[in-house]
């Protein structure tokens, strides 16, 4: 074999490595988490909240694990559908959509205390993360995802302002249509209802005014503080958008304790 027919075997090998280490690191980008927090529920179960950001693709949560002899899984996501995470989305684990539950195998964490767990994607870089257990005796208000909300700490969600029976109960309804670009975009429409975006928080309650929180499969994606949303591309399947209403302070308008919300079901290619 001549040299040169050597030397170009070799480059064609050191060129295909090369696409081959490219793409797999292009393919499993990380999936960051931030502002991890565990909340004690009672004296052997905790729920875990958490941001996320996604630069890359669209994918999917498969499995939360715990790192040492808890048990972990995830409540309030949707039972078929998965959990998944938009293109370009910041998701939050928090109090009122999906979350995690960690069962600590008997032992009673201190605050300060960390509860080791991991994150595994479809596509996605596994996240090792360690949920910092929270002071829940310092006050009622604590970090729960993206924000700072009230929580009834005896049932999983945000608290909720009931208007049943008001002439002026707020109303919503939803309409989702697709771009050309895969992406998509949520519009809604309300009744007595006038979205406010507030300079500070907490902010205080005012009847009829508020904003939207905006779930995919029970994952929150972000607050609405006007009628549309855009949802960035999807990874395929069914998924089932969701926007309720919420006060100032982040309570979700009820009627006969169910939120005021709309739902619409989706296909991603």
């Amino acid at each position: 074999m001549s040299n040169n027919r050597k030397l170009a075997i070799i480059a064609i090998l050191i060129l295909g490595a090369a696409a081959l280490f490219w793409s797999l690191n292009t393919a499993s980008a990380p999936i960051l988490v931030s502002n991890v927090k565990a909340v004690k529920m009672n004296a052997n179960m905790y729920s875990v909240y958490l941001n996320m950001q996604n630069d890359g693709e669209p994918d999917f949560i498969t499995s939360i694990q715990s790192t040492d002899q808890n048990h972990a899984h995830v409540m309030g996501a949707h039972p078929t559908y998965g959990i998944a995470i938009p293109k370009g989305a910041s998701p939050s684990f928090s109090s009122d959509g999906a979350h995690i539950m960690v069962s600590a195998n008997g032992a009673e964490l201190k605050a300060g205390e960390f509860i080791p767990l991991t994150i595994n994607f479809e596509n996605s870089k596994p996240q090792q993360i360690k949920a910092i257990v929270e002071d829940t005796s310092a006050s009622n208000t604590m970090a729960m995802g993206d924000e700072s909300a009230p929580m009834d700490h005896s049932m999983h969600g945000s608290a909720k302002i009931e208007v049943g029976g008001n002439n002026n109960e707020p109303a919503i309804e939803m309409s989702v249509t697709q771009n050309d670009d895969e992406t998509w975009v949520v519009n809604i429409s309300t009744q007595n209802f006038e979205f406010f975006e507030p300079q500070t928080e907490p902010m205080t309650h005012k009847e009829g005014q508020g904003h939207g929180h905006l779930y995919l499969n029970g994952l929150k994606l972000q607050r609405m503080y006007s009628n549309t949303a855009t949802i960035g591309k999807l990874p395929g399947g069914q998924h089932v958008i969701t926007v309720t209403l919420n006060s100032n302070d982040h309570k979700a308008y009820a009627i006969n304790g169910e939120p005021v919300s709309a739902s619409s079901e989706i296909t991603a290619n």
